[in-house]
């Protein structure tokens, strides 16, 4: 946990808006009106890291010959300059190495997350900024992160300090206090997640109430109410659409699994058991971020499209089922003409 009234190698990522816990206007949020987040400290897997850590450091001392020291008593380093009120609680110390002294973060992540959000080169984009903010504010000049993926294969991220990414932690620290301090708010990123602190925010809606926001000055409102009133209409005409599609192809795929035209492939998968396929909890959480981000690997399809039918058929309390489309070769001059035709419809353009 960082120290009252600094930021800590958690906060890293949401200073970029790259973090997936938190945006820029969260972050500022919590720190300047005290609008608490989501606690997560209370996850599963969050409790199994902590457990895990000490095991992690030491399964990477030994596979790299390394002395690893915990951070006992979970120490707060913070940044020699004051003024970026920044500091860092790093889980391990490497010692006694020719680099000088690195910093090592432990991470206890399951199989199917891995393959989701990691590579073999790199850690999420969030990671890899906590791991350079804990250089910047310890002065380290290099550090790990040791990943255990699966419970039972270890991967090693080395990296070093990289001096561009330490100046802008600086320049936006600096600008992050500034705000906290004029009480100016940063504009919200728009994305779902704020909404929560926005309502905590500004809790109430005055009906005796009006802001006057017109003139040039406030054009970006304008544009702003503009496109919400008009792409909820196109959402809806799209959804209308949509459902038209869905049921001329299942009608003509009768009980056929796919359907394959130019440039198309339709898979067809219908709920056939009412029987809850056996997945684990976290495979759960898994398996509902890979088909919302519509990443599933090959060899995990079927698992998924089963996991996604017993969701839908819970819902809804009838059987449903999925369209999976995905492009396939054919003939490019009809492709081309049937996008055409959409974009010049109401609909496509």
């Amino acid at each position: 946990m960082p120290k009252q009234g600094y930021l800590g190698s958690s906060d890293a990522a949401a200073l970029f808006n790259k973090s997936p816990y938190a945006t820029y206007f969260q972050l500022w949020a919590r720190v300047a009106k005290g609008i608490q987040e989501e606690n997560i400290d209370d996850d599963e897997r969050v409790q199994w890291g902590v457990k895990l850590e000490p095991l992690i450091l030491q399964a990477t001392a030994d596979r790299m010959k390394w002395d690893i020291e915990p951070n006992e008593g979970t120490k707060f380093v913070a940044h020699p300059d004051p003024k970026l009120r920044s500091g860092s609680t790093v889980d391990g110390w490497i010692v006694k190495h020719e680099r000088g002294r690195g910093v090592c973060e432990a991470k206890n992540v399951d199989l199917m997350r891995w393959l989701q959000t990691w590579t073999e080169e790199a850690a999420p984009e969030h990671i890899e900024l906590q791991l350079q903010k804990q250089l910047f504010d310890t002065g380290c000049s290099w550090g790990v992160i040791a990943c255990l993926v699966g419970g039972n294969d270890l991967k090693i991220y080395e990296r070093e300090a990289m001096p561009e990414v330490q100046e802008a932690f600086k320049r936006e620290l600096i600008e992050f206090w500034r705000l906290v301090e004029s009480g100016e708010e940063p504009d919200p990123l728009g994305i779902e997640k704020e909404v929560p602190t926005i309502l905590d925010l500004y809790p109430t809606a005055d009906p005796e109430e009006t802001l006057e926001l017109f003139g040039e000055e406030n054009r970006g409102t304008m544009e702003i109410i503009s496109n919400m009133e008009y792409w909820g209409k196109k959402a809806k005409e799209a959804s209308k659409i949509v459902d038209e599609c869905r049921a001329k192809i299942l009608a003509m795929g009768k009980n056929a699994g796919k359907i394959r035209t130019n440039g198309f492939e339709v898979k067809l998968s219908k709920w056939t058991t009412y029987r809850k396929p056996g997945v684990t909890e976290d495979l759960e959480l898994a398996l509902d971020d890979l088909i919302s981000t519509d990443r599933i690997p090959e060899d995990l399809e079927d698992l998924a499209v089963a996991w996604f039918d017993w969701q839908e058929k819970e819902r809804a309390g009838s059987p449903s089922c999925r369209l999976t489309i995905k492009p396939i070769e054919g003939d490019p001059e009809l492709k081309d003409e049937l996008l055409e035709g959409l974009q010049k419809s109401d609909i496509g353009g």
